[in-house]
């Protein structure tokens, strides 16, 4: 039985009745009772309308209506193998080469599109050649990148990247930022380097990398006032080219099978930030992030919680950190229940408290608590001053990634949705870069 019809039955009907039938079903089952079930209409129906519960139906008809046509329309996509037409579809265009790309840009650009060309198709050493852009917003990005395997059990990546970015978030500096201060820039960005990355054991890898960028952040006329008006034109990195390179390493343990097992995550990376340009600019960053996974139903649902922290530690006598280069919390990935980049700050540190479950093998839906804050010294951070929210949403993914977010939260400024399309994971290292880049 789906998740929808158990939550339209519990609404719907007294909870004795329904537990009763539903158990003896369980009972008589040879597999467990969630195993490749597609519950029929006629099942809903007898579940949804029992004799003795009019009083029930009548208040609860909304929820009723919203959860059969859920169900229905769930029963419809499997019966038609839409997911198995949609696999087969992608595969036999990724045998030529071409791999469709959906959103990906982040999170406020917009609905995005491109595409993925390999050379050669299907292989792990080869060429990829990465273009997508957002039609609305005007975001756009750019990739070439080469990954050959080396010895040792080991592979090399020689990346590049390009992006632009016309309407970026500012609130200011530190924990006390205000949102009525909220700002836009523009960012043009682009990088190289190269990434050499050992796997000796399936769970566990280590690796090194190289990078070099140039960032120019100007003003703009965006979503909110241009930044150089709310700030003034001395916002360090505002109106300047920044040119860095930096070099670090990273470690990797993974012991998680998939999203509803029992295992975790734990990465920790460094890095060293030096200006290559007229700045005399040399900062290191560390960064950690921790995940633990405890399934409740086995495969349908899990507890999942997450922990990060990035640290920035300026060298004597350097020149400003550019703003848009520090760490930032807010937004569907860090802190929900917050606009995107609300709070930037030397150091940020996360925690993260989720309830995880499948209403389909491609959609999940989830019920969070976070909280965060942006420190400038170890001694400033008070845990009774942290912000705090909580929240629930879906994710609809694929095998490979995720497609599309929608997460509802509440934080001390009120409610606040987030939209984003497609999925950009993290890199390693965070290194000279303002957002994460693509990674074959």
């Amino acid at each position: 039985m789906t998740k929808g019809s158990m939550v339209a039955v519990w609404l719907l009907v007294p909870w004795p009745l329904a537990f009763a039938e539903e158990t003896k079903k369980r009972e008589a089952a040879p597999d467990p009772w969630y195993v490749d079930r597609i519950v029929t209409p006629a099942e809903v129906d007898a579940l949804a309308k029992p004799p003795r519960t009019k009083p029930f139906l009548v208040l609860g008809w909304p929820v009723q209506k919203l959860f059969d046509q859920m169900e229905k329309g769930l029963i419809k996509f499997e019966r038609g193998k839409i997911r198995e037409k949609v696999f087969d579809f992608q595969r036999k265009l990724s045998a030529t080469g071409f791999r469709p790309l959906f959103g990906g840009l982040g999170e406020g650009s917009g609905i995005g599109f491109g595409t993925v060309y390999e050379y050669p198709p299907l292989e792990e050493t080869g060429l990829r050649l990465l273009g997508r852009m957002s039609p609305l917003s005007g975001y756009q990005e750019f990739a070439a990148n080469f990954q050959a395997e080396a010895p040792l059990e080991s592979s090399v990546v020689v990346f590049s990247n390009y992006q632009w970015r016309p309407d970026e978030r500012y609130y200011g500096f530190g924990r006390d930022s205000s949102e009525s201060s909220a700002s836009s820039f523009a960012l043009r960005q682009t990088s190289f380097g190269v990434r050499w990355e050992v796997a000796p054991v399936a769970r566990f890898s280590f690796g090194m990398e190289y990078t070099g960028a140039l960032l120019t952040a100007r003003p703009t006329d965006g979503t909110f006032p241009s930044t150089d008006t709310v700030f003034g034109p001395s916002v360090p990195g505002l109106n300047e080219r920044t040119e860095l390179q930096s070099m670090g390493a990273f470690v990797d343990v993974r012991t998680l099978a998939s999203g509803y097992a029992r295992g975790g995550r734990a990465h920790f990376g460094a890095s060293w930030q030096d200006g290559f340009g007229e700045k005399d600019l040399r900062y290191a960053r560390i960064e950690s992030r921790l995940e633990g996974h405890l399934p409740v139903v086995r495969g349908r649902s899990a507890l999942i919680g997450q922990a990060a922290l990035e640290l920035t530690r300026e060298a004597r006598g350097t020149s400003p950190v550019p703003f848009y280069l520090y760490p930032r919390i807010g937004g569907s990935a860090t802190l929900v229940g917050f606009p995107l980049d609300r709070f930037y700050g030397r150091n940020t540190i996360l925690l993260d408290l989720e309830y995880r479950f499948a209403i389909h093998p491609n959609v999940d839906a989830q019920i969070f608590f976070d909280e965060g804050q942006v420190f400038q010294h170890t001694r400033d951070l008070s845990f009774l001053d942290w912000h705090r929210t909580y929240g629930f949403g879906f994710r609809v993914h694929s095998a490979a990634a995720t497609q599309l977010r929608l997460e509802l939260a509440r934080g001390v400024d009120g409610f606040t949705v987030h939209l984003s399309f497609g999925d950009r994971p993290q890199r390693q290292l965070g290194g000279p870069v303002r957002y994460p880049l693509y990674r074959p």
